[in-house]
């Protein structure tokens, strides 16, 4: 897998159109002209923007993405036309404070015939992000323990994987959990906030 890190706004990348406010995306789309001011994307459905309505225009992995503001100018056909209003920038689109972390982590994947090894990067109250070292997964279901062999596991599906120097990072979003694994990832979030806002408070 290519490292994908890299996002450039050139003809043909998928992008997502969102609230300027963020949050979920409106509508997603690929991009066709992105030259100076003016961008144009070509839609894969309908979009519910009125001339005028500030958006966000992203694209690239989970994480690592870039962004820049937009003005929704009008649609030619299936193709939405904005005004770019500022540069496109790195930006984190995810709709939890992310707090860093590094935890074992074990990854056990719906069409995987063993459990992969890794530690966690980062985690949030909607998902983590998982380094594992021996190739990408072919799931999109998996389950993931974090830190002891006690603790349950935690339903996810993969967002986003790419490749970096020292295996495979992935990007997963907590699916459908019970009260014992919502409680051991509140109690886990709420810890890391409460160190976050004691090491400020110092």
């Amino acid at each position: 897998m290519e490292d994908e890190s890299r996002w450039s706004a050139t003809s043909g990348a998928a992008v997502e159109v969102l609230p300027r406010s963020g949050g979920k995306a409106w509508c997603d789309g690929t991009l066709g002209v992105a030259r100076g001011f003016v961008i144009e994307v070509a839609m894969r459905g309908e979009c519910p923007l009125a001339p005028g309505d500030d958006v966000i225009l992203a694209g690239g992995p989970t994480g690592t993405r870039m962004a820049a503001l937009a003005r929704f100018k009008e649609m030619k056909g299936k193709v939405a036309v904005f005004k770019r209003m500022s540069p496109w920038r790195p930006v984190d689109t995810r709709s939890f404070t992310r707090f860093p972390v590094e935890l074992r982590a074990v990854v056990v994947g719906e069409h995987e015939d063993s459990p992969r090894h890794g530690r966690t990067l980062d985690i949030s109250r909607g998902g983590l992000a998982v380094l594992i070292d021996d190739g990408s997964l072919e799931s999109e279901s998996l389950e993931v323990a974090l830190g002891n062999p006690d603790t349950p596991y935690i339903p996810c599906r993969v967002v986003d994987q790419r490749t970096v120097a020292e295996g495979t990072i992935l990007h997963l979003a907590f699916t459908e959990m019970g009260a014992t694994e919502q409680r051991c990832i509140d109690a886990l979030v709420d810890e890391l906030s409460a160190a976050l806002e004691l090491a400020a408070a110092s």
